[in-house]
């Protein structure tokens, strides 16, 4: 009788031996998964991160020679002189000689650089640049902190944000770098900024290696913000992990 039921408990014994073995070898697998895929994201992480270092470094030593170019430097002391003119009007110190001749010295940094524009800041605001939008524009508080260092000799990228050279938001990011424009004395007078467009260089760096078809690296400020563009910006917004 006792011999019976040993037999008639054993396939119980095996069945929950199998089960024990097989959660064990399901956790492992999952664990070997899983360190697969941390190797895999912090290779992925650690790629982009050194290509962007690499732009980067690319972008600032770009602005650094501009800044140090003598046609940029004369065109800067003139339009600087120009400025501060108790009488200037912007208008015509865009249409001036000083005006013209900085986008003859910067016209191969920008026939052949990815750029959307630049800027020339005196003191505390722009006094040139591609465009009349910001001439004679005073910086915004966020804009002057970075720009204060440039003034200082500092060669300065600041990420996407949603910030102008003046005081009123962007509807879509933008991103600078800029270098001080030096004098014969290796002095910095003013601050030239390029502005670049992140959607174009920066997000495509991003997506140059990726996990999978769907795969997407992002880049955030340490306030959470998004910086980079995402495939699935529709999407993203529709679960309500992305702001409109």
């Amino acid at each position: 009788m006792k011999r019976a039921s040993f037999y008639w408990l054993l396939p119980i014994l095996l069945a929950i031996l199998a089960l024990i073995m097989g959660a064990v070898v399901e956790r492992r697998i999952a664990s070997i998964q899983k360190n697969e895929l941390r190797e895999e994201l912090e290779t992925l992480r650690d790629s982009n991160v050194e290509a962007l270092k690499e732009w980067l470094h690319s972008q600032q030593l770009t602005a650094l020679r501009a800044g140090y170019d003598e046609g940029v430097e004369q065109a800067a002391r003139q339009l600087i002189e120009l400025s501060e003119a108790p009488d200037q009007n912007f208008e015509e110190l865009f249409d001036s000689d000083a005006q013209k001749a900085l986008n003859r010295a910067l016209g191969n940094t920008l026939q052949h650089w990815e750029v959307e524009g630049y800027y020339l800041i005196a003191g505390d605001r722009v006094i040139a640049g591609t465009t009349q939008a910001f001439l004679g524009t005073r910086l915004s508080q966020a804009s002057l902190r970075a720009f204060k260092r440039v003034l200082a000799g500092e060669t300065v990228v600041v990420p996407p944000a949603y910030v102008t050279l003046g005081r009123i938001p962007e509807k879509n990011p933008l991103m600078w770098v800029a270098a001080p424009v030096h004098d014969g004395n290796n002095q910095p007078i003013a601050a030239l900024a390029f502005q670049l467009d992140p959607q174009k260089s920066f997000t495509r760096i991003l997506r140059t290696a990726r996990l999978g078809d769907s795969g997407e690296t992002y880049a955030f400020d340490r306030s959470g913000l998004l910086l980079s563009q995402s495939r699935f910006d529709d999407q993203l917004k529709k679960v309500g992990l992305l702001t409109s």
